[in-house]
């Protein structure tokens, strides 16, 4: 699949400078000793993943003004990254340890906050985003879901934003009209419906001081009825699709000019962060 997702950048018209760090995957001993150290069952498709690959990391930039912008970043933590989510409550420390845990799959900046997997239970794992104010947001059920979601979205900034209630930034979704306008038509459906119970927000502290209840969402979540909603919304897509409708068509090449011009602002502050790294 990742293969298909270079061709495609490869072949579009603006992405430029394609890096694919491509890493041997671990042994099942290295998947042994993770298990054991945080007492958690690695699911199938998790193991399978990183046996072939200790992680993902392919960044690509766009040509703005004859330069060369980074912009894309798909990232999934190597097997010693994939530690558990670090919180400044000692109860809830103490809490993971005993019950549910989560563990970050990716914390890179085009994130925008954090991807976990967490264990509600000692198996079947689900993917959730913590965006930066603390609340928690449904993304997959399995990891084999969440990493073509990785790919779908191409490493664009704040794509994992695309799961919270208040969606994507304007910029973002430019970006994805340009890039590839049927994903941005599922998303925009995504984050238009409400999605209040799938949040787990910032509680008081000790003090006064707002501290980040780490665990998990709260018990009363259904998930199976977020997997539904999103199902529900997929196949709405489809039907738009089939009868001729698309509120994010292709792009010609006078748009396609006009989104890179737009969208050249915010970037920046990801050129900056690139540097950096």
């Amino acid at each position: 699949m990742l293969g298909s997702v270079v061709h495609f950048l490869e072949q579009h018209q603006g992405v430029e400078n394609i890096r694919w760090i491509q890493r041997e995957g671990v042994s099942s001993t290295d998947i042994s000793k993770w298990e054991a150290r945080t007492r958690q069952r690695m699911p199938e498709d998790l193991r399978t993943f990183y046996t072939v690959s200790d992680g993902l990391e392919l960044r690509w930039s766009i040509k703005v003004a004859n330069t060369n912008v980074p912009l894309g970043h798909m990232n999934i933590n190597a097997l010693r990254s994939l530690t558990v989510l670090d919180t400044d409550d000692e109860d809830v420390a103490e809490e993971q340890t005993r019950a549910s845990a989560s563990y970050v799959l990716d914390g890179s900046p085009n994130c925008q906050g954090k991807v976990v997997l967490y264990y509600k239970t000692k198996s079947d794992p689900q993917a959730w985003f913590i965006s930066t104010d603390g609340s928690w947001h449904f993304v997959a059920s399995s990891f084999t879901s969440f990493f073509r979601l990785v790919l779908m979205h191409l490493g664009l900034p704040g794509w994992c934003l695309a799961f919270t209630p208040w969606g994507m930034s304007a910029t973002t979704k430019q970006w994805f009209r340009f890039l590839s306008p049927e994903r941005c038509h599922i998303d925009e459906c995504r984050s238009s419906g409400p999605r209040a119970d799938a949040l787990y927000k910032k509680k008081e502290g000790r003090k006064g001081r707002r501290k980040e209840k780490a665990t998990g969402p709260p018990a009363d979540v259904d998930v199976n009825k977020l997997i539904a909603a999103d199902r529900e919304k997929s196949h709405s897509f489809a039907s738009t699709k089939a009868n001729g409708s698309d509120s994010c068509s292709g792009t010609s090449a006078a748009s396609s000019k006009r989104v890179t011009n737009t969208a050249s602002k915010s970037l920046q502050p990801a050129r900056q962060t690139s540097l950096k790294r």
